[in-house]
């Protein structure tokens, strides 16, 4: 079977291509160029159309809402929001009531959630209405929070 000049001209650009390819040496950009691409690189990341939305263990801000306690807020929108809480050892929040559903997933550390210890991977649901005794924490944890 006879290939086409169509064919032909791709495979003759593959082939020059990677001829070309790896006759360079490899090289590392200076610094301040490395970090120019990779900010551009995030940027386009971070837009994702209006479809993705990405905040890096770098970014965002924590603020703090008791001795011990920060909060940095992850997502926000009509229905709900997402959130981290950092909890330094020794810490608590106090006892409070849930105007809506809420769900814990402990991330790191070991944390009191309602009466339990609860460790990594465990998770915690408390419907609206409901009455959350203090959380509290010996060793320092992190909770992903959505409401």
């Amino acid at each position: 079977m006879k290939k086409s000049n169509q064919q032909l001209n791709a495979i003759l650009d593959h082939d020059i291509n990677v001829a070309i390819a790896s006759s360079l040496l490899p090289t590392s950009p200076a610094p301040e160029v490395a970090n120019r691409i990779k900010q551009k690189l995030m940027s386009s990341i971070q837009a994702g159309a209006g479809h993705h939305q990405f905040i890096f263990a770098n970014q965002g801000e924590w603020k703090t809402i008791a001795t011990g306690v920060e909060v940095k807020l992850l997502h926000k929108s009509e229905t709900g929001k997402s959130l981290l809480i950092k909890m330094a050892a020794d810490s608590s929040l106090p006892h409070h009531e849930h105007e809506q559903d809420e769900e814990s997933f402990v991330v790191e550390g070991q944390v009191w959630l309602d009466g339990i210890l609860c460790y990594p991977g465990d998770y915690h649901h408390a419907t609206a209405g409901g009455y959350h005794r203090d959380i509290h924490t010996k060793t320092g944890c992190i909770l992903l929070v959505r409401f």
